[in-house]
Formats: structure tokens, C-alpha cells, sequence
């Protein structure tokens, strides 16, 4: 058989086409019919329905191959890449043969159009697989321009698609790109992404080393409001990493640098984050003054997604001032701003950060309906419904609904540090190590609680670890690890110093309650828990009014003081009741708590006491049964009826209750 043969041209389409081609194909290549009858009596070919041909099977596709001279081979190729390109679904058959044909602009034009329609219909992993094929064909200094946009598009796939390693691999080729043009807007572009695939990796050191040479490099193009705005995210990354000093200083610069430029909406909106970042260190009133002057300028030149930025800032002031109500009212109007403006994200974020404050006021179902419009919106920011999951996750910890608490819980965290932002697991520890806590998973409780207090060490805080800091201690103070205490009143001493409000001079009295204790000094805890209960109640934060009344109940009954004890268990029990708190229910209703010399009489009955004590120590139904003598059916009565009369629902609840009660011996 010929190389230039009509019917080897037929065997040698037919194998690069794996075996299998379109008769019309074949005749478009100068293949007569009388030749493909040759072929198909020889048994070269068979048919496959009516216009369809393969390679029989005793043809060796590659042998046949070899039988045409390279040359005649490539413009095969050619040809068959050119039919082929105008089927709207062999597109990429058609590339792939314009790169065997060596046509590599058109491979590479085709490789392009089948990746941007993938990119479209978000079919990102396609999309990558077409711009990997495009790059291993296109000279690295041919159409730079164009390469570079390329690139970036190819980044945009593989993170979409998870491909972070590839997306590693294009961002190190634009800093080589922009090493040798000496691009300095480009490399710091890379650099700001490769930040963003730290983030992702959690590697906060290599974010932070990228956004900072992002923004110097920024500075160096002499670029000066792009350097501004790089400096300035850079402090929004150390802001979200609660190191507010730095965040400062960094911001400072940014300012400086910005100096009398006419650029009025940005020079509002590094006013307003100053604002922030002044509340996050505990000037409150210095932060004010600046969120005035950032909403002055918006006003004065009627930039309305600045006014909405102000209120949002002044929200987050009020939040520092643990002025719950204020940073409420002030993302209300922002986000009546941003409806008005059509700003959906900036109105979602409002509504995250709405759903927090709705929580610490105890307007729990307004804070669920909230954070779960966030949550439930498929095309809302990442961040924003990890944020709003968390908020949900911290309602449903102190209602009992412990796992889906912890599922939330984790997740929220886990997205949220993924973006950088560590500003809500002081609180999400504070929720876990309470869930841990209330279904006796004790270990796993001084763990949670123990990371709470050391994370703190590791930041700037002056703020939110005090919620969580006061119930470490109530943890530890209970277990009798008196270093944990005095860890956690040297905390709260040091966010006094610095941010002296009701909420953090309440968690300190709370705290200074529980050490007194290790003094066995009882009279000066309920000196200390009393003004940490008046504190809160001012304050209006529920769950630490619970937890401060229960402190304090507990204690006014050891020192026979039990009339006292049982206003505080009702009050703590009513405000638990009506936000369904139900692992913070002190007692029933109209449960009275007598002396601590009668209380265990009164509560429950003998049996029920030996019941009890018998489930502490680990006993099941049957063997607690044997031991007293009953019928397995009377301790489940037995049973029943004391989960009833301590208000628990389940036996693990009910031995710590019955524990924070001294009914165990």
C-alpha cells in the first residue's frame, strides 16, 4: 500500500481518528467511494451504522500511521482539525489536531474559545484542562499582553475548581513575567493572590509577608492611591487577625501617604476603618471621632456607599463599647442605606454582623431569622455565611442542640480563618467549651476553654474574650485548676486596663468571684459575683446573666442563705426560659431552692437519691436495679421522675446538675 494512496489516507484518518470516522469525512479528504469499497472488502474497515466507519481489528492502528511520510501526515492533520472546527462539538478533537499539525495559533485559538465556554457554564475543571493545553503550546514571549490575562483567567479556574497547586504554579509565573518587565502592578497583583492562597492554606505568615511586599511594591510603581489601597488592605488582614496596633500603625502610614490628594471616598473610608481600629483598642471616644469625621465627608460629598460604610463603622464602635444596642440601630440604617443603593453584599454583611448583636441582646429570634437569610443564600459571600452559621451555631450551643452546634461550629471557624478572620472564635470557643461542659465531656471542656485563653495571648484583643474568659473560669474554678483562674483574671485585668466598659468590668468581677474561691474566701466571691450580676443586668447580656446568678446561687446556699439563693435561681431560670436555654434552666418554675441543709431532702426523694447515685458512678439501669433490689422498671420511674424534678433531659445532665447541687455524695 502506498503513502500517498487514496485508501492508506482512509486507514491512517481512521486510526488518528482512534479507530473510529465519518464516511463523509472520509470523502471530504479525496477518499471515492470506489476506494472505500476496496477497503471494506479487504476487511480493513467496518461499518458502524449507516455513515460510520472503524479500523477492523486486523489493522494495527500503529503500523498504519507509520506508513505516510511525517509530512503527509501533519497536513492530514491539518485537514482534519479544519473539518472538524466547524462541528460545534469536536472543537476540542479539532485543537488537538491542529497541534499535531503543528498549526499552533490555531490549536491555541481553539484551546481558548473551548475554555472560556467551560469558564461560562462554570465548568471549571474543564476550563483548566483546555488553558493547560493552551500554555503547553504558547511561547512564553509571544503576545505577553495577552498571555498575562490569559494566566490570570487560568488562576481564576483552579481555585474555583480546588486546583490550588496549579493556581500556585501561574501566580509564580506572573511574578517571573513581572521580575523581567519590571511590572510592579503586576507583581504586587500576584503577591495579593498569593495572600489569598495562603489564606486558603491557613499559612497566616506567608498572607502577611505577600500583602506586605503587595503594598510596597504598590508604593515603588509611584501609583500612589493604589498604595494607598494596598496598605490599606494589608491593615484590614491584621485587623482580621485581632492585632489592632499593627492594623493602626499600617493604616497610619496609608493616611500619610494619601495626604491632601482629592480623593474624598477614600479618604472616608480609611477614617471610618480608623474608627474601628481605635474601638478594637479601647479609645472608644477617640474612634468616634474619627467615624464623625469619615460620615462628614460622605455627607459633604454626597457619597452614599461612604454613609453606609460610616453607620457600618459606627456599628462596629458601639460592638467594642459592648454597646449592643447602638451597634444594632447603626447597622439597621446602614442596611436600609445599601437596600436603597442596591449594595447587596454590603447589606448582607450588615445583616452578619445584625444577626451578633440581635444575639448578645437576647433578641434570639430575630438574630436566627437574620443570620439564616444570610445563610441560606447561595450567592452570598463565603465569608458572610460562615459568619452568620457561627452566630446560629452560638444560639443553638446555649439551647442544648449540641450537635448541630458543634457541626456549625466547625465549619463556621474553619471558613472563616480560611478568609483570615479570627475575630469570632473567641466566642465560638466560649460556645464550644459550654457545650462540652454541659453534656460532661470534661476533658474536652478544659481544652476548649484552655485554647480560649491561650489564643488570647496570641492577639491584640481587648474585647471579645471576656465572655468567654468568665465562663473558663467558672469552669476551672469549679475543677480546682487555680493557675486557669488566675489566667484568666490576668486577661481580664489587662482589657480593663485598656477597655474599660460595663461588659468587660462585669467579666472581671465574675473572674475576681471565681479566685477568691481558691482563697476560700466565699463572703468576698459573693461580693464580687453580686456586683458582676448587677453589672450584666445593666448590660442586658443573657447568658452571663444566667451564669453569674447560677454562680452566685450556688454560693449564697453554701452559706445558708437560701432564700437569697432561690431568687437568684428563679430569676436566672426565667431568663433562661424564655430564651430557651434549656441546659440553663436552674430549676422548674416554681422549684424553690431551701437551705443547703434541706435542699437535698426536699428535691428529691431518698430512692430517687440512690438512683442518682448509682447512674454517677456509672451503673446501668439493670445493674442499679440488682443492687437496690427493684425491678429494672421501677429505676426507669426512678429515673424518669428525677430527670423531671432536675429539669434535664438527659442522665449526663443530670448528674452534673445534680453535682453543681451537692446532691451526689
Amino acid at each position: 500500500m502506498q503513502p500517498d494512496d487514496a485508501g492508506a489516507t482512509a486507514l491512517v484518518a481512521a486510526a488518528m481518528l482512534e479507530g473510529h470516522i465519518e464516511l463523509p469525512m472520509l470523502a471530504a479528504l479525496g477518499v471515492a467511494p470506489a476506494q472505500l469499497d476496496r477497503l471494506f472488502d479487504r476487511g480493513l474497515l467496518e461499518a458502524v451504522g449507516a455513515s460510520s466507519a472503524r479500523l477492523s481489528a486486523k489493522v494495527d492502528a500503529s503500523a498504519t500511521l507509520n506508513v505516510m511520510s511525517w509530512s503527509r501526515r501533519r497536513q492530514l492533520h491539518e485537514r482534519i482539525a479544519g473539518l472538524l472546527a466547524t462541528k460545534a462539538d469536536r472543537q476540542m478533537e479539532a485543537a488537538k489536531h491542529y497541534a499535531a499539525a503543528c498549526c499552533y495559533p490555531e490549536a491555541r485559538r481553539l484551546w481558548v474559545k473551548i475554555a472560556q465556554k467551560a469558564c461560562e457554564e462554570k465548568r471549571y475543571a474543564d476550563a483548566l484542562s483546555a488553558q493547560e493545553e493552551t500554555l503547553r503550546i504558547w511561547p512564553a514571549n509571544e503576545e505577553t499582553d495577552t498571555r498575562i490575562q490569559f494566566i490570570k483567567d487560568m488562576i481564576r479556574c483552579a481555585r474555583n475548581c480546588g486546583r490550588l497547586d496549579s493556581a500556585g504554579e501561574r501566580l509564580h509565573e506572573l511574578l517571573e513575567i513581572a521580575d523581567l518587565a519590571q511590572d510592579h502592578e503586576l507583581k504586587a497583583d500576584a503577591h495579593h493572590q498569593l495572600a489569598d492562597m495562603a489564606l486558603l492554606n491557613l499559612d497566616y505568615t506567608s498572607a502577611r509577608t505577600h500583602l506586605q511586599a503587595a503594598a510596597e511594591l504598590a508604593e515603588k510603581s509611584g501609583d500612589e492611591e493604589e498604595a494607598v489601597r494596598r496598605w490599606f488592605a494589608f491593615a484590614s488582614f491584621l485587623a482580621d487577625q485581632i492585632r489592632p496596633k499593627e492594623a493602626h500603625r499600617t493604616l497610619t502610614h496609608a493616611i500619610t501617604l494619601l495626604g491632601r490628594r482629592d480623593a474624598p471616598a477614600l479618604r472616608s473610608q480609611l477614617l471610618g476603618y480608623e474608627g474601628l481600629l481605635l474601638s478594637m483598642m479601647g479609645d472608644a471616644p477617640a474612634g468616634r471621632k474619627q467615624v464623625e469625621k469619615a460620615m462628614a465627608i460622605a455627607m459633604e460629598h454626597r457619597l452614599e456607599p461612604e454613609v453606609s460604610n460610616a453607620y457600618r463603622r459606627l456599628a462596629n464602635l458601639n460592638e467594642y463599647a459592648s454597646d449592643y444596642s447602638g451597634e444594632r440601630d447603626a447597622h439597621q440604617q446602614a442596611i436600609r442605606l445599601c437596600k436603597k443603593q442596591g449594595a447587596k453584599e454590603g447589606e448582607q454583611s450588615c445583616m452578619m454582623c445584625l444577626s451578633y448583636a440581635f444575639f448578645r441582646m437576647g433578641e434570639w429570634r430575630r438574630a436566627q431569622d437574620t443570620a439564616k437569610k444570610v445563610m441560606d443564600d447561595a450567592e452570598a459571600h463565603p465569608l458572610l455565611r460562615a459568619g452568620s452559621m457561627g452566630v446560629r451555631s452560638l444560639i443553638a450551643a446555649f439551647r442544648g442542640e449540641h450537635r448541630q452546634a458543634r457541626q456549625w461550629m466547625e465549619e463556621a471557624s474553619l471558613q472563616m480563618r480560611r478568609h483570615g478572620v479570627l475575630s469570632l472564635e473567641f466566642h465560638l470557643m466560649w460556645a464550644q467549651g459550654y457545650s462540652f461542659e454541659a453534656c460532661s465531656e470534661l476533658s474536652a471542656a478544659a481544652h476548649a476553654y484552655g485554647r480560649l485563653l491561650d489564643f488570647w495571648g496570641e492577639t491584640e484583643d481587648r474585647h471579645d474574650v471576656a465572655p468567654g474568659a468568665m465562663a473558663a473560669a467558672a469552669f476551672f474554678a469549679d475543677h480546682g485548676e487555680w493557675k486557669r483562674v488566675a489566667q484568666a483574671t490576668d486577661i481580664l485585668h489587662a482589657v480593663v486596663n485598656a477597655n474599660d466598659n460595663e461588659e468587660t468590668r462585669a467579666a472581671r468581677l465574675a473572674v475576681m468571684g471565681e479566685a477568691d474561691l481558691g482563697k476560700n474566701d466565699v463572703q468576698a466571691a459573693i461580693v464580687h459575683l453580686t456586683a458582676s450580676r448587677d453589672g450584666y443586668d445593666r448590660l442586658g447580656t443573657p447568658v452571663e446573666r444566667v451564669m453569674v446568678r447560677r454562680r452566685l446561687a450556688r454560693l449564697l446556699t453554701q452559706v445558708g442563705k437560701g432564700n437569697e439563693a432561690n431568687v437568684e435561681y428563679e430569676a436566672a431560670s426565667a431568663i433562661a426560659k424564655d430564651l430557651g436555654m434549656r441546659p440553663l434552666l436552674a430549676s422548674p418554675s416554681k422549684q424553690h431552692f431551701p437551705q443547703a441543709k434541706e435542699a437535698s431532702s426536699e428535691l428529691l426523694t431518698g430512692r430517687q437519691r440512690d438512683v442518682l447515685q448509682l447512674l454517677a458512678d456509672g451503673f446501668t439501669n439493670k445493674e442499679a436495679a440488682d443492687r437496690l433490689h427493684l425491678s429494672p422498671r421501677t429505676v426507669e420511674m426512678h429515673v424518669a421522675a428525677l430527670l423531671d424534678r432536675l429539669n434535664c433531659r438527659t442522665r449526663a445532665e443530670a448528674i452534673r446538675r445534680a453535682a453543681e447541687m451537692k446532691l451526689l455524695g
